[in-house]
């Protein structure tokens, strides 16, 4: 009688793969920190969100700009609401 010693192991490998997508964090950044800065705190959020912005209009992400674009224009809104930075920037003056 006869006996097969087989070693019947898998001889699948393990792959893994790496998906590179696009990051939206600085977008999502600059969008929620101009929004915080038209209502809050708008001595500290205001730079946060232009600089995030800013950061996600670089990345040339169809998503980011937008996300960036509309940052900016909170980011904007926020500095013109805010009596203590328009007082910083010079425009205090228009009461």
């Amino acid at each position: 009688m006869t006996v097969n010693n087989v070693n019947r192991t898998s001889s699948a490998e393990t792959q893994v793969v790496f998906i590179k997508t696009k990051s939206k964090t600085f977008g999502i950044l600059g969008l929620v920190f101009g929004l915080i800065s038209v209502f809050i705190l708008s001595v500290l959020f205001v730079p946060l969100s232009i600089v995030f912005s800013v950061l996600g209009l670089l990345k040339r992400d169809p998503t980011n700009i937008i996300l960036g674009a509309s940052g900016l224009v909170l980011s904007l809104i926020g500095l013109m609401t805010s009596p203590m930075l328009m007082g910083l920037v010079g425009l205090g003056f228009m009461r």
